[in-house]
């Protein structure tokens, strides 16, 4: 999902997009933009929900929390102060000033095109490895938002890890809340089935998998392989049961509080 700033006229709307794209559908945010804006939960619920408003000292450290460019700050802020006006003729003002932003911004545009999707470069070192994805996920819950936090929980040296982070800063995949902490960026990436780079992605996480078949725990854990022979017709029928299973899983992970982090493989396919 494609969200550019441009695009919008009510910075509250903006925000609720940005943070429904992103992990557990921004789960956690809220108080993390309170705590930023300097304010209370409740405070920041009543803005994005009801008729409250942010300050422009609020707007400006909330466009910086949600990873936004300089002049993409000026234009968040701008909204802001569009959406305070407390008459028509300011309320056109801010408008007039909104139109030559985007205006601006269109221009920009033929040389920079499509402003938020990753570089093929960037795609390239984040499928590399399975790392940069399993620290951009660990970095949803708490516990695990530091470098020493996550090099522990995955079992990685610090320095691999401190790497992996300043890529991930960099492209805004992760974001730094607080000095040394880091949570799940506004930026997206995502693989379509032909990409040249899906067999890396795959083959990461299953080489990820087959080190942890030794340890696997019955209780909660499942690694099943069978091959076996069938008609051409049942054939579609396990393929369809298998990705009902996919959609109800991903209904469950989709509002799941961040506590664990999992990999869920399946490999359902025709040996040749």
């Amino acid at each position: 999902m494609n969200i550019r700033i441009y695009d919008y006229q009510d910075y509250k709307k903006f925000v609720l997009d940005l943070l429904s794209s992103q992990p557990k559908r921004g789960r956690g945010q809220f108080a993390r933009i309170a705590e930023i804006a300097q304010t209370h939960k409740a405070t920041i619920s009543q803005v994005f929900r009801g008729d409250k408003h942010l300050s422009s000292e609020q707007a400006v450290r909330v466009a910086r929390f949600l990873g936004l460019r300089p002049k993409q700050i000026r234009y968040f802020v701008l909204l802001t102060d569009y959406g305070r006006a407390g008459s028509e003729d300011l309320r056109l003002l801010y408008k007039d000033q909104l139109e030559e932003e985007r205006e601006q911004n269109r221009e920009l545009s033929t040389r920079l095109t499509q402003e938020r999707a990753l570089s093929g470069e960037e795609r390239a070192i984040f499928y590399s490895s399975w790392i940069y994805s399993a620290i951009r996920v660990l970095s949803s819950i708490p516990g695990f938002q530091t470098r020493d936090q996550i090099a522990r929980r995955l079992n990685v040296p610090r320095e691999i890890v401190g790497r992996a982070l300043e890529f991930l800063l960099q492209s805004r995949l992760c974001i730094e809340t607080a000095p040394g902490q880091i949570a799940p960026g506004p930026q997206n990436t995502f693989l379509e089935s032909k990409s040249p780079l899906i067999s890396r992605h795959h083959g990461n996480w299953r080489v990820k998998a087959m080190e942890r078949h030794p340890l696997l725990r019955a209780e909660e854990e499942l690694c099943y392989t069978a091959p076996v022979s069938l008609s051409s017709g049942d054939v579609k029928k396990i393929r369809e049961i298998l990705a009902q299973a996919i959609e109800q899983s991903d209904a469950l992970v989709a509002p799941s509080q961040c506590e664990r982090i999992f990999c869920l493989n399946i490999d359902w396919f025709e040996v040749s």
